[in-house]
């Protein structure tokens, strides 16, 4: 007797439920459902009637529109600058040497009836060098040439040619000047020295060069 009481209101409790449920399927036009009126016809018919499962409403889920990544710019880490061209000078021409004349010398050589006449020179650029010779007195026979540094008087005492006398009076003169090939092909002088003999067909050494 006690545990039927105790039982009771959970009996209750599972009635109203099926009734409830029963009902809803009334109100849904359920034929076996319509003929439940108590607790009692509700287990009867809830036995030989499924359940009838709703389905469920599918709900939108709120789909987050895709976001874009920010595109990166690339940027150099070396900024290029602009290089200043800078024109190359002009190279300045080196200034050149005049010949150098060390020496000058007379020699009369009396088998030959001749005088020589030697200049030592040089050019400290290393350029090739050339004499012109000349001769004051216009007696006997003067000889050179254009690359010796030598020149020859030749002065026989004889009629038509030099008077007689010990020393034939005139004045020796040798220009050197150097020669050199400028771009082009022509060929130019950078100076010249000019040295003059006096004492005529003496012999002796040294002469005013300048």
């Amino acid at each position: 007797m006690l545990r039927w009481k105790a039982a009771l209101p959970i009996f209750l409790l599972v009635s109203a439920m099926l009734l409830c449920e029963w009902n809803i399927l009334a109100l849904r036009g359920h034929p076996a459902a319509a003929r439940v009126s108590t607790p009692t016809q509700l287990a009867q018919v809830a036995s030989t009637v499924a359940p009838t499962s709703v389905p469920a409403t599918p709900t939108a889920s709120a789909t987050a529109p895709p976001t874009s990544s920010p595109t990166r710019t690339p940027t150099n880490s070396a900024t290029p600058t602009a290089t200043r061209i800078v024109p190359p000078s002009a190279t300045p021409t080196p200034a050149r040497s005049l010949p150098v004349v060390t020496q000058f010398v007379s020699v009369f050589v009396p088998l030959q009836f001749s005088t020589f006449y030697t200049v030592t020179a040089s050019d400290p650029d290393g350029d090739a060098l050339r004499y012109t010779w000349s001769n004051s007195n216009p007696c006997g026979k003067f000889i050179w040439t254009e690359n010796s540094r030598t020149a020859q008087w030749l002065h026989p005492d004889v009629p038509g040619s030099c008077p007689q006398e010990d020393v034939h009076p005139g004045t020796i003169t040798v220009v050197v000047r150097d020669m050199r090939q400028a771009p082009g092909g022509a060929t130019v002088s950078d100076g010249q020295v000019t040295c003059v003999y006096t004492r005529g067909s003496a012999p002796g050494q040294g002469a005013q060069c300048r």
